[in-house]
């Protein structure tokens, strides 16, 4: 009995996998559940932590990317003032003061080789003619020009971009100073007008190039608006525009996010903002600058300026992996546990059952143990052994398990009409049968006859003869689809087990099944 209960332990177990696996089913989700909460609380403070850290070093990056587009837009604003300061300090000079274009011509020309960043000096009067170290006297007028007007006002000005009048299509930026008749005497300066205007011309290719100092890395580029959201400066020459050749202003832009980047530069506003252009994700660092009504932004590209991020990047994507890893072998731990728990109390209730057999040599003890542990572990609504009598084709249950809350069926029953021998085929292929109680002498034509009902594949019928060939029956019925081979099995085995209490053991009744679990 000790080597049937081993060879055929192995059976029950994995029978027993299907049937407790409803008793561990909550232990084994209320696991997964703590542990994937404790996972996902632990995943959540990481990701957490990881993007304050990011955040943090992502503003870094900002603070140091806009600190150093400010000290270049610096040297550009230092750039344009010495130029400035150049004109006024032209303007200042005995030369020029004259006014008279033969002395003054000589000393600008002289002053344009040394100075180099202009592209020539104009001397303009106060009626708008001008002569330039180009061609002398200009046959054309500038008195419309805003650069003379804000000259005569008496301010140092830069302009924005127009087309020489002198030199046709060229692109220049003026900048005008004014020429005082006495410019020691500053108090007088308030009740006097300038008499003329000292005009320096810068190419814009020139400007174009110092701009393009501005750089913060590969693929970072430049542009420049004035005060109207016009691109005087772009590195797609299409959006550029000038007083002689007005262009579109980028407040009007279709890109919503560059319209909201230009907004903020014609305020006159600092800053660094992360956002989509021509659907790339790009950083714009932008501030205006003082020596001239225009605002400075720089494009960078988000690759470009969170390079230093790419390390950090990496942690989430190892940390997921071993992550997932942990998650994997803890899903297999709680499911080996699981199965070794099913294991361990399967082989118990083996035993137990085996033990229980042979430790009785009363049969009605040995048979009620039997009913009794087969419902319990095959969690069965019923479980019955009974004696088959093939002369009336009726079935003797004697001993019952039945789920709690289930009417016994012990007594003398038989099947709906069929010839002598029908039930025991029926039975040996597990055939839909209708059992009803053989009714006493004493019962009552109202009382209703107490019937059974074996339907296919939710019941097994496996035959015992004992050693006065009278033939037996373990019924295993359950509410469920039932009679897989594991679980015929586990019931032969026990049939073994019963016979093998009777000395005459040569029948070995064999059973077949039509019905799948």
């Amino acid at each position: 009995m000790r080597s049937l209960a081993r060879a055929k332990s192995w059976k029950l177990t994995r029978l027993m996998s299907a049937r407790l696996k409803g008793e561990y089913r909550l232990r084994y989700i209320a696991a997964l559940l703590i542990f994937s909460g404790t996972v996902f609380a632990i995943s959540l403070i990481g990701y957490i932590s990881y993007q304050s850290v990011r955040r943090s070093i992502v503003n870094n990056l900002e603070r140091n990317a806009l600190l150093e587009v400010k000290q270049r837009a610096n040297n550009i604003d230092r750039w344009i003032g010495t130029r400035k300061a150049e004109i006024e300090m032209l303007a200042n000079t005995p030369p020029v003061r004259s006014m008279n274009w033969s002395l003054v011509e000589p000393y600008l020309k002289s002053e344009v080789t040394r100075l180099q960043e202009f592209y020539h000096f104009a001397l303009i009067e106060p009626d708008g003619s001008y002569y330039t170290t180009k061609v002398g006297r200009a046959l054309a007028n500038v008195s419309d020009r805003q650069h003379f007007q804000k000259a005569m006002a008496g301010e140092v000005y830069v302009s924005d971009p127009t087309i020489s009048r002198t030199l046709k299509q060229q692109s220049i930026v003026p900048i005008s100073g004014p020429v005082w008749s006495n410019p020691a005497n500053s108090s007088s300066k308030t009740n006097q007008k300038p008499i003329g205007v000292m005009n320096g011309v810068i190419k814009i290719d020139r400007l174009a190039k110092i701009i393009g100092n501005l750089e913060y890395g590969k693929g970072t580029y430049a542009f420049v608006l004035n005060s109207q959201g016009v691109p005087i400066l772009h590195p797609d020459q299409r959006l550029m525009g000038n007083i002689d050749r007005p262009a579109p202003s980028l407040l009007d832009s279709p890109d919503g996010n560059l319209a909201s980047i230009v907004r903020e530069m014609v305020y006159q506003k600092t800053g660094i903002s992360l956002t989509e252009i021509n659907d790339t994700k790009v950083y714009v660092a932008y501030l205006p600058l003082e020596q001239a009504e225009w605002s400075i932004a720089l494009v960078i590209p988000l690759y470009n300026l969170e390079k230093e991020l790419r390390p950090l990047n990496i942690l989430p994507a190892v940390a997921a992996g071993f992550l997932a890893a942990a998650i994997l072998a803890a899903i297999v731990v709680i499911k080996l546990l699981e199965k070794n728990r099913i294991r361990t109390r399967t082989e118990a209730l083996l035993h137990r059952l085996t033990s229980r057999i042979r430790a009785s040599l009363n049969l009605d003890r040995i048979l009620e143990t039997t009913v009794e542990e087969l419902g319990t572990v095959l969690d069965l609504d019923r479980a019955i052994f009974g004696w088959y009598d093939p002369r009336q084709d009726t079935l003797e249950f004697c001993w019952e398990y039945c789920r709690e809350g289930l009417p016994a069926k012990l007594g003398v029953f038989g099947a709906e009409s069929g010839p002598s021998g029908d039930l025991a085929a029926r039975l040996h292929h597990c055939e839909s049968v209708l059992l009803r109680e053989k009714t006493s002498a004493d019962a009552t034509t109202s009382q209703e006859c107490a019937h059974l009902e074996l339907k296919n594949s939710h019941y097994v019928a496996v035959p015992v003869l004992t050693h006065t060939n009278r033939l037996g029956y373990i019924f295993a019925c359950a509410n469920r689809q039932f009679a897989t081979p594991d679980e015929v099995e586990v019931l032969e085995a026990v049939a073994d087990s019963l016979r093998s209490q009777f000395p005459n053991p040569t029948f070995r009744g064999k059973f077949k099944s039509n019905s799948k679990f």
